[in-house]
């Protein structure tokens, strides 16, 4: 038994002295490149461009990691199998985000958009009325695997589809910057005297952010993931051990985060918004443990839980301490108040970067999520006060402008356009 445990040991020590990082930069990087090295010093050892190409290199407790260059990465991510697995707790396989972001969107060709030619008023041997407010997009042609779920985004402002009884068309609900997918078009109502053609129109078009499948003590922080066509992130199947920190999921056509199927997960401040169907799906066989985290429900709903009491779902979410199941999760979390007011109701809440001592706990402060805690397992150079407001929808800069002095929270750009750097973006849809 000894000499088993020596062993053990040995093969630990062997372990963690052969772990390595894989360096990922999408803006000078090149998949040529070993990843070895976060510069350029030695050229064949720099960082590769994709993370495709860095999880093909990473191998059992490896650390993959994102260089932010202020350009978001357009890709799909797979973890699957041991090489994608930590061997445990203590050496977790790590995907390291470093504030980048994740986006599945694609500017839709305005050529793509038709005029949608409806009979509103049926009178028999005169020819059909024109509407010529309402435009349409072909998904099934153009993007079929946006089929089922599409989100479309209007000058990067998410916009949620519109919804009628089954089998009914939703198009003549259709108000100003409304939209609707009905088999298989897309169908959009631009202003009164305006095209497609007047707008930046995207649409969610690859289909997961980040999957996960049949891996163990998996780590992912410091990302921003967004505008894809199903899941932000999906622990699809026996992704077990998995912890996920610091990042921010929003915009996706279907859910935030899907977990299902023997899969568990720890969500540790995580804001989860403006996701269509739900913030948080969870699925049969699966176990979701959420701390500090905010579930807007703005869009869809905060938390849809489909696993049923039958599957032993232990889906959590910790409410100023108060661990509470998704049935719990009442109308008075959400809507949550307009993002331009957030950042406000952040700072009265006495969030302050580096505050971990017990007068600034959950018990005591104003934000019913739980958030104006700092606690020791979050470094504070990385705590939720860096962001502008509790959503990260109105960055900061140096001198901590936030979004409450931004009228559209979603419309504005600069270099970097990302909330999670202390930038100057008041946009996080805006990546360019």
């Amino acid at each position: 038994m000894k000499r088993l445990l020596i062993t053990l040991v040995i093969a630990l020590i062997g372990f963690n002295a052969e772990a390595k990082t894989v360096y990922v930069n999408n803006a000078m990087g090149d998949d040529r490149f070993s990843g070895e090295r976060e510069d350029f010093d030695v050229v064949q050892a720099g960082p590769v461009r994709t993370i495709a190409r860095a999880t093909e290199l990473a191998r059992q407790g490896d650390t993959i990691s994102l260089a932010d260059t202020g350009v978001p990465y357009q890709e799909c991510v797979s973890l699957t199998n041991k090489n994608a697995s930590g061997i445990n707790a203590e050496y977790p396989f790590i995907l390291e985000g470093n504030g980048a972001s994740l986006d599945g969107r694609v500017t839709v060709d305005s050529r793509q958009w038709e005029h949608f030619k409806e009979i509103y008023k049926p009178v028999k041997d005169n020819p059909s009325e024109y509407q010529g407010d309402i435009f349409r997009l072909h998904v099934a042609k153009y993007y079929p695997n946006a089929v089922c779920y599409c989100m479309l985004f209007v000058d990067s402002m998410p916009v949620q589809n519109k919804t009628a009884e089954p089998m009914e068309s939703p198009v003549g609900q259709l108000n100003e910057l409304d939209a609707a997918l009905f088999e298989g078009y897309l169908y959009f109502r631009p202003e009164k005297g305006k095209t497609p053609e007047d707008y930046k129109l995207e649409i969610t078009s690859l289909r997961t952010g980040i999957t996960l499948n049949h891996v163990d003590h998996v780590v992912i922080r410091n990302l921003i993931v967004q505008g894809y066509q199903l899941d932000g992130v999906a622990l699809a199947n026996s992704a077990t051990n998995v912890v996920i920190e610091q990042c921010t999921i929003r915009g996706n056509a279907r859910a935030g985060m899907s977990v299902g199927w023997g899969s568990d997960v720890q969500a540790k401040r995580i804001l989860m918004c403006a996701n269509a169907f739900s913030e948080v799906l969870t699925l049969p066989y699966c176990r979701v443990k959420l701390e500090k985290s905010r579930l807007s429900g703005d869009y869809g709903k905060p938390w849809i839980d489909q696993s049923g009491t039958d599957h032993g779902s232990a889906a959590l979410f910790s409410n100023n301490g108060k661990w509470i199941t998704p049935e719990d999760l009442r109308p008075d979390l959400s809507p949550l108040p307009e993002a331009q007011d957030a950042a406000k109701e952040f700072e009265d809440n006495g969030d302050v970067a580096g505050a971990d001592d017990d007068s600034k706990d959950d018990s005591n402060n104003d934000d019913v999520f739980g958030l104006g805690d700092d606690d020791s397992d979050n470094n504070a150079t990385k705590d939720d006060s860096d962001n502008g407001d509790d959503f990260g929808f109105g960055g900061d800069d140096d001198s901590n402008k936030d979004a409450a002095d931004d009228d559209n929270p979603f419309d504005a750009e600069d270099d970097n356009n990302d909330a999670a750097n202390n930038d100057d973006s008041d946009n996080p849809f805006d990546l360019e």
